[in-house]
């Protein structure tokens, strides 16, 4: 596998990277590793080689998440890789608390436009994989078996500063008559909290009793979120408060709903019209071709 790239997350078991042998957790998480991460980044020192997962030096080439990186990392990077092997993509918006793993990096990317003209380093647009097995139903299937167990948007995302625009966004759908579920891991909103996390595979199992897809960009955030991507590979409508989405690529006004711009008079007929196969192949979206074409 020397000639693979591999991609570094902080957690493996997140998302769809369980189904993606690329994706690896590079450090053996623990409490005493913990304390050994704040040892290194207090001493400016290397994580030692044996908090690190082996795994790692099976891939020639590593693209490392900005979730996945600490100081202790970057130095333990620096020791073992050369700069030509390792890439930082920023899978977040780009503040205080992660710009500064920049320093470790020469190849530099960013999910997100405006921070890469901001940071004048380079863009890549968000990837995904598809979990195979999972039969995805149609607008027109729920609506035809009249599911009551089914919805007509649903979302799923920690708050991560965004209380207000999740709330806002769930009152306005509740105001236009549409049956909303919304999952908020450790929300102070109890209409909208869950308190056991949702695995990722259930929650792909959940798209399939849904018409559309909820999307909540944190403040100053314009690239798009994994649910952008959910909304695209599952063949589901989007309704999200990111407006930059007009210049993405895979943009279709038929499929996306833009809170704030689109006329909110025509939300129930959006969610009820059916999905509209786009033209454009999503081929580079797919996460193994985007992985090996980085």
């Amino acid at each position: 596998m020397m000639n693979k790239t591999g991609f570094a997350v902080f957690d493996q078991t997140a998302y769809f990277y369980p189904y993606a042998a690329q994706c690896i957790q590079p450090v053996k998480n623990s409490w005493f590793y913990r304390g050994v991460k704040k040892t290194a980044k207090i001493f400016d020192a290397a994580l030692p080689k044996i908090f690190i997962n082996p795994a790692i030096f099976e891939f020639g080439r590593l693209v490392i998440c900005d979730s996945a990186m600490s100081a202790g990392f970057g130095n333990f990077l620096h020791k073992y890789f050369n700069q030509q092997q390792t890439a930082l993509y920023y899978m977040n918006v780009i503040d205080a608390d992660n710009e500064k793993y920049m320093q470790y990096f020469k190849n530099i990317y960013t999910f997100d436009y405006a921070d890469a003209v901001k940071y004048q380093i380079g863009y890549r647009h968000t990837p995904y994989k598809k979990i195979a097995g999972i039969e995805i139903e149609t607008i027109e299937t729920i609506e035809t078996e009249n599911r009551s167990d089914s919805y007509d948007v649903l979302y799923l995302g920690k708050e991560k500063g965004r209380k207000d625009s999740i709330q806002c966004i769930y009152d306005a759908l509740i105001q236009n008559g549409l049956k909303v579920k919304f999952m908020v891991p450790g929300s102070g909103n109890s209409d909208l909290a869950i308190q056991t996390p949702v695995k990722y595979q259930d929650y792909i199992s959940m798209i399939r009793k849904t018409k559309c897809l909820a999307e909540v960009n944190v403040s100053g955030q314009s690239g798009c979120s994994l649910r952008f991507l959910e909304a695209l590979f599952y063949k589901k409508k989007l309704i999200t408060n990111n407006r930059y989405l007009v210049s993405d690529p895979y943009y279709d006004h038929k499929n996306v709903f833009i809170i704030g711009m689109d006329d909110m008079g025509r939300l129930r007929e959006f969610v009820d019209t059916p999905y509209v196969i786009p033209d454009q192949s999503l081929e580079a979206l797919e996460f193994d071709f985007w992985l090996e074409h980085f």
